[in-house]
């Protein structure tokens, strides 16, 4: 162990000088690979001898030295080769780098910032010779695993599959050859822009051989904890993922932390009480939000429609369910909002609204984006059904002002909680959704959270 580094050095510098790719043609003497690279024959024949101690190479009787099956591996296009990381693992930028380990230890300081004076993956970055064998050895590693990923999982269950920051997208080009059904979108990013504050985060479609739908999406990152202001990607040096399946980038350039929304980050059904708007939630994915208000006797709602980016345009939005579209836009006051007013909705259903060919004004697009609200007058608990339970919390508020809190037993929607809607209430008791399709899960929603729609706005 002692000595290691002086092997380490023994590989760097022979690959370096492409030995391993001279001899796949046969073996050759010290001199020979002397001339062919330019170098001192004596020192070539210690530096081979120091190769075939550890059996990379093996020296033959007559002097020649031939390539051994563990030196294969270090031949430039071989099946498996770990070439690049001998050169990079040897580099005079990873030699110092642990030489600077004692400074680390001490101080907690990066020993490539103490002794480069910048990160890490900034001097690769400023150093090709070294950075482009380290980007190439860890796209290789991930090939090894591969094989290992395909046997052990079947892929063949699901429909699209995303691959974040895989090097060069040689993961999911090789499941895709696998699973050929399958389609796949593929994330990365650029580690540093042609300027600084301009490096970018996009997204491609891949079938297994045509690449398709190339996005910049840099414009969906939002700063975390805050969701406003300028996005400048300095160094983008990680992705990661949350318990929720939410994606996240790293920037150790800024110190931020960013989380990548989809186009469609939410959306409500929104009402006016009294003065004031409030919004219930409609969760884009599990149980419908459900909506508790009176439609009034043409069965009136908003749905509004919540996006990460401003929007330039929608195609259409369609209605599966009883009611139509009345209108729909922009918001006028905030372009990430789109508004579908609904009219003719019938009570105690499902109602889906999809919008299609929406973009946005960093040019995403979007086919088709959709929400499901439960439309059900008179459930204030929203539990999906309408009993003693929604009479008795109805009561506990009457007469109190509307509010962030109470404004679901406002059901007549006139702003004031009083006897109408305790009436209104009980003039809706025994009735229940119906069970949610599949798209949804088994248990109803229990979310009263309805925000005003001045506070939800980004």
């Amino acid at each position: 162990m002692l000595n290691g580094h002086c092997l380490e050095q023994a590989l760097h510098v022979a690959d370096r000088l492409g030995l391993a790719d001279l001899l796949a043609a046969g073996p050759m003497n010290a001199d020979g690979l002397a001339q062919e690279v330019k170098a001192d024959p004596t020192s070539m024949l210690r530096l081979l001898r120091a190769r075939a101690s550890v059996g990379v190479f093996e020296e033959e009787p007559d002097g020649r030295f031939a390539l051994t099956p563990l030196g294969a591996t270090l031949r430039t296009y071989a099946p498996g080769s770990v070439r690049d990381g001998a050169l990079y693992y040897g580099s005079s930028v990873m030699w110092r780098v642990w030489g600077g380990l004692l400074h680390s230890v001490q101080t907690g300081e990066s020993a490539s910032r103490h002794v480069h004076g910048v990160s890490f993956y900034e001097h690769l970055l400023r150093h090709p010779e070294v950075g482009d064998p380290f980007n190439r050895y860890m796209a290789k590693t991930s090939e090894w695993h591969t094989e290992a990923m395909i046997w052990a999982y079947d892929f063949g269950g699901i429909k699209t599959l995303v691959d974040v920051g895989g090097g060069f997208g040689g993961t999911l080009a090789a499941i895709l050859a696998a699973f050929p059904a399958l389609q796949g979108v593929y994330v990365f990013g650029d580690y540093l822009g042609p300027n600084n504050g301009t490096a970018r985060i996009f997204t491609l479609n891949y079938d297994g051989t045509t690449a398709s739908n190339f996005q910049d999406i840099t414009g969906q990152l939002f700063a975390i904890p805050t969701t406003s202001g300028d996005i400048l990607l300095t160094n983008v040096s990680s992705f990661g993922e949350d318990a929720a399946g939410e994606l996240y980038i790293t920037d150790i350039g800024n110190g931020n932390v960013y989380k990548i929304s989809s186009m469609l980050v939410g959306a409500a059904s929104r009402k006016i009480h009294g003065a004031t708007a409030y919004d219930i939630d409609l969760p884009l994915t599990g149980n419908p939000g459900i909506e508790c208000s009176s439609g009034g006797a043409n069965g009136d709602y908003t749905m509004a429609f919540k996006f990460a980016v401003a929007l330039s345009t929608v195609g259409n939005a369609t209605v599966t369910g009883t009611g139509s579209v009345s209108s729909r836009a922009i918001d006028g006051t905030d372009a990430r909002q789109y508004n579908v007013n609904l009219t003719g909705v019938a009570n105690a259903q499902n109602l889906t609204v999809t919008l299609t060919n929406v973009t946005d004004v960093a040019g995403n697009i979007s086919s088709s984006v959709s929400a499901t609200m439960g439309v059900l007058a008179g459930d204030t608990t929203g539990n999906g059904r309408v009993n003693s339970s929604d009479i008795s919390q109805t009561q506990s508020q009457a007469g109190l002002p509307v509010t962030a809190d109470n404004f679901r037993e406002d059901v007549t929607v006139n702003g004031a909680i009083n006897s109408s809607d305790i009436s209104f209430v009980q003039s809706q008791s025994g009735m229940a959704l119906p069970a949610p399709s599949p798209a949804t899960t088994s248990r109803f929603s229990g979310d009263r959270n309805r925000r005003r729609a001045e506070s939800a706005k980004r």
